[in-house]
């Protein structure tokens, strides 16, 4: 059978490609603009540089790759094509380094998902709905009973503009910096504000959350910080 897009159909399945996007640089105006927001991080400005971005979070299968190479710790395996999950920051930290990357900064993950407009959620200010995010899944709205996330890129309604996928939901994604973070929401979150472009889940550099993935992220050549506004 075929692979819904964007999946590509692989001798272990359907699997998101290694693929990546580029993210142009800009002035992020960072902090939620509304009263409900959950969690929020503290307002700055911060001016962010173009960088590439995974347009998919790391699968078991790409992660399988990393610890084949010796690059990479086992972790419980999974169906190839679901995001690796259950990674404390080091493991996500060596797995962007063997695909040639890092983890995102904090502004430069904020920046991908709400991008020069500020946007709520990475595809824009309303419709966290479960078509767009998987989440909700173990005890509602959007499921009961889960134990995981759903296969990678499954919920292409939701992309960023640029393409990045299941930046809200599915697991939650480490990013560097101090303290220790984690951003997104996942599969596990019940509500939809943890999934917006401001919340952040602080956790000890040391743990290993079930529901922790990562997307890492990649320096452009050439690339400058472009013109703080005045």
């Amino acid at each position: 059978a075929a692979c819904p897009p964007p999946l590509a159909r692989t001798a272990e399945g359907c699997v998101a490609p290694l693929a990546r996007v580029r993210v142009a640089g800009g002035t992020l105006h960072a902090g939620a603009g509304d009263w409900e927001a959950d969690a929020p991080l503290p307002a700055h400005e911060a001016v962010v540089a173009a960088f590439d971005l995974d347009a998919f979070e790391a699968t078991a299968s790409a992660y399988r790759a990393c610890v084949a190479a010796g690059a990479c710790a086992r972790v419980p395996d999974a169906e190839p094509g679901l995001p690796v999950s259950g990674l404390t920051r080091d493991e996500a930290r060596a797995y962007c380094a063997f695909q040639g990357g890092r983890l995102p900064t904090a502004d430069e993950w904020t920046w991908a998902n709400a991008g020069p407009k500020a946007r709520r959620y990475a595809w824009g200010d309303t419709g966290a709905v479960c078509r767009r995010a998987a989440f909700g899944l173990v005890a509602g709205a959007c499921g009961f009973g889960a134990r995981g996330p759903e296969l990678a890129g499954t919920h292409p309604d939701g992309a960023s503009p640029e393409g990045a996928n299941d930046l809200a939901g599915n697991v939650a994604e480490w990013v560097a910096g101090e303290p220790a973070a984690l951003r997104g929401g996942s599969y596990a979150s019940g509500l939809a504000t943890e999934l917006r472009s401001w919340h952040v889940r602080v956790a000890a550099p040391g743990a290993r959350p079930a529901d922790a993935g990562v997307r890492c992220a990649y320096d452009v050549a050439g690339a400058v910080l472009p013109s703080a506004p005045p």
